[in-house]
C-alpha cells in the first residue's frame, strides 16, 4: 500500500505568517489547508491590512527543526487566495 492510500483527509487551520521586514504591520489573516487522500492540497487564505504591497505568496517545507525550508510552490498574489496543488509526492 502506498502512503497516500493510508491517509484520511486532514484539515489544518493556522495563522498565515505575514513577513514584513523592519515594519510593524497591523495585518490580520486566517487560512485553512486541507490535505486530501488523493494527495491534493487545498488552501483558502485571506488577509487584510498590509502596510506595503504584497510581493510574494508561497508554501515552504519540509525542513529539519531549526533549519530553513525552501519554497515548494508559489501562490497567486491577492488578499484572498483559494486553490489547490497536486497531487503531491507521497
Amino acid at each position: 500500500m502506498c502512503r497516500r492510500e493510508a491517509l484520511s483527509e486532514q484539515a489544518f487551520f493556522a495563522p498565515v505568517r505575514i513577513r514584513v521586514s523592519k515594519i510593524t504591520s497591523p495585518a490580520t489573516d486566517i487560512g485553512s489547508v486541507t490535505l486530501s487522500p488523493d494527495g491534493f492540497l487545498y488552501f483558502d487564505i485571506v488577509f487584510d491590512g498590509l502596510v506595503a504591497p504584497q510581493i510574494a505568496a508561497h508554501f515552504h517545507g519540509p525542513a529539519m527543526p531549526g533549519q530553513n525550508a525552501g519554497v515548494q510552490f508559489s501562490l497567486p498574489l491577492g488578499s484572498t487566495i483559494i486553490g489547490s496543488v497536486g497531487p503531491l509526492d507521497a
